[in-house]
This record gives C-alpha cells, structure tokens and sequence, in this order.
C-alpha cells in the first residue's frame, strides 16, 4: 500500500496538470492576447493552429492559483463595492466584443463598476483589472506602473464596454501579491486618446495577419523569457529550439539574463538621465532673471545664486594661432564608448 506522503505527492501536481488539460484556450485572438508580444498576437489573429509539440497541459500553478484568487476576490470586491450609496452598478466577469478596425474580438473582463453623482447625476464607469503577481513584480508595478501591454488589454475591454453603451471614463489596475495580498492600485484615465490607441493596436495586429513572421516580436526569445517558452508558436518563431530553448546561442542562458537585465537598466537610467536633463534646463531657463537670494514655497525653501563663469579655451582663436604656425591640434583616441539599443519591447 502507497503510504500518504506518496499518493499526495502524486496527486497535488496531477490536479495542476489536470486543470490546465480542461481549460484549453482555442486559436484566436482575444482582447487579452493585444497586448504582449504583437507577433503571437498575429498568429491568433490568422487562427494559426498550435504547434504540434505545444503542451498546454503542463501543472502552471502560479497562473491556476492567480485564477484562485480571482475565483474568490472578485464577488467580494463587487459586494463590497456595492455597499457605496454612489455605485449603481457592477458586473463580474462579465463577456464584451469590440469592434475595431473591421474586426470583432472577443473578451471578458474582471470587473465593470458604474457610479452615478448623487448631487449632479453625472454618471462614469471604470474597467478594473486584478493582477495577481509575485514580490518582485509588484515592486516593479510601483517603480514604472502598469506594463503597456496590459494596458491595451484593458483599454480594449474599456473600448468594448463603452461600444456596448455603457459609460467608461477610467481603467484600474490591482496589482496583488499572490503570497501576502499587498496591493498596489493604479487608476487610469480612459478617453478618446486612449481609445484610438486600441483601435491602432488592432489595426497593426490584423496588418501582420497575411504573414505572422514579419510582425517584430517583441520577447526576448526562449533562452530569456518564458513567456516564449511557454507560447503556443514557439517553434515557428524559432524553429532551432531544442527542448524549448534555441541553440544558436553561445553564451549561458543565466548569464545572457544578466546582461539583458543590466542592459534595460542601464536603458532606463540613461531615459531617465535625458528627461532629467531636459527638466534640468527648462527649471534654469525660468530661473535665469531670478535674483538671488532665499525663496519660500509649499515644498521647502531654495537659495538662489550666481557663480562666476571659469575661463575656458577659446577654439576658435587657438586653431587660428595653430594655423598660423602651421601646426595642427594634437590628437589621441578616446577610451571606447558602450552602446546600448533597446531592438525589442
């Protein structure tokens, strides 16, 4: 006879993978397929079936646990929200279609929340989106918020309800931690920009569908990210995959991560560097009549000065003495510069 510990260490992963065989997502594009990669998007758009060696069967836990939560949070969350005297209406889970540049595309969002102005009447609507995700990623979401392909994912669930008649003038996120339940809430306006950023996403998306390969991808690839690892068309992005990952690579897949993850650091910081730059000069140039001296405001309290100017070569006189003399400036190479360019999304 198996003894407990044996029979539950069997059974637990076999209900994982039990799962996930009983949710089987059909070819196709849906509104929460706009957003990550626009290639694989692509593909579903051109109802491309499944490479044959895909197994969507595997356990998937961290994505069946978000489904738990999901399962348990959201007619909570819709109860509790019904309690305000301003909502008037909430709907869970609730299937939509948009239309978008001739195409219809279905969908199914987390949580539709309409309130009313008890004093003017005037009425609003928000899409919320409840993200489960691990401690690292919620740190993230606090840094740099919502990524932008879960945004055109809501924007289209937003655009799909507004096309239904409903009104919707925010997006909201709820980014939770799956281990503790911290959370991290990010509102969103939702307007006439946003709405025509969908509608351009799904006209890009359908421009690819004739010839799925061309469309860029915008991963990283199987060495470095498991969402190609885990993508149904893996193999016709990258036919020279072995056992998931592709071999055309010399470099350790540990550390080519590294170098991806200092590389968009170093690209973050050096956006950062340029915008601060810019804010940096745009602040002076207000400042340039200011006198100086000490000025008081709501966030604290500047001094205000002038340093005199340094003394600095003058090029142009000293290539004219060089000319003189028929000299020329003497040259030495530089130490190398690192470039880095940021090719995918």
């Amino acid at each position: 006879m198996l003894d407990f510990s044996t029979l539950l260490t069997r059974a637990v992963p076999e209900a994982f993978r039990r799962a996930s065989a009983n949710d089987p997502h059909p070819p196709g594009l849906s509104l929460s397929g706009l957003g990550p990669c626009l290639r694989q998007a692509a593909f579903q758009a051109a109802n491309t079936p499944y490479d044959p060696e895909h197994d969507d069967g595997g356990e998937k836990r961290s994505a069946w646990l978000g489904t738990a939560i999901h399962l348990w949070f959201l007619p909570i969350l819709a109860e509790a929200l019904s309690g305000y005297g301003e909502v008037v209406e909430v709907l869970v889970e609730d299937p939509i279609t948009l239309t978008a540049a001739s195409q219809q595309i279905p969908g199914r969002h987390d949580l539709y929340v309409r309130v009313r102005d008890t004093e003017t009447g005037e009425e609003g609507g928000c899409i919320v989106d409840l993200k489960t995700v691990k401690e690292w990623a919620l740190g993230k979401i606090v840094s740099y918020g919502p990524e932008e392909h879960q945004e055109w994912q809501v924007d289209g669930y937003a655009l799909g309800r507004r096309q239904a008649g409903y009104p919707v003038t925010a997006t909201a996120f709820i980014h939770m931690d799956r281990a503790t339940g911290e959370d991290v809430i990010t509102v969103r306006p939702f307007g006439q920009r946003e709405a025509m950023a969908v509608i351009e996403r799904v006209r890009l998306i359908y421009s690819h569908a004739d010839q799925p390969l061309w469309a860029p991808t915008d991963l990283l690839g199987p060495d470095l990210d498991w969402r190609c690892r885990s993508c149904p068309f893996t193999r016709r992005c990258w036919p020279e995959i072995t056992d998931g990952r592709s071999n055309h690579h010399a470099i350790d897949p540990a550390k080519r991560r590294e170098i991806a993850d200092a590389a968009a650091e170093y690209t973050a910081a050096r956006t950062r560097e340029t915008q601060a730059k810019a804010d940096k000069q745009l602040a002076a140039a207000k400042l340039a009549d200011a006198k100086s001296g000490s000025y008081k405001g709501p966030i604290g309290t500047f001094k205000i000065g002038r340093i005199p100017g340094k003394e600095i070569d003058d090029p142009e006189a000293l290539s004219a003495l060089l000319a003189e003399h028929d000299l020329t400036r003497p040259k030495k190479r530089s130490k190398e510069s690192l470039t880095v360019t940021a090719i995918t999304g």
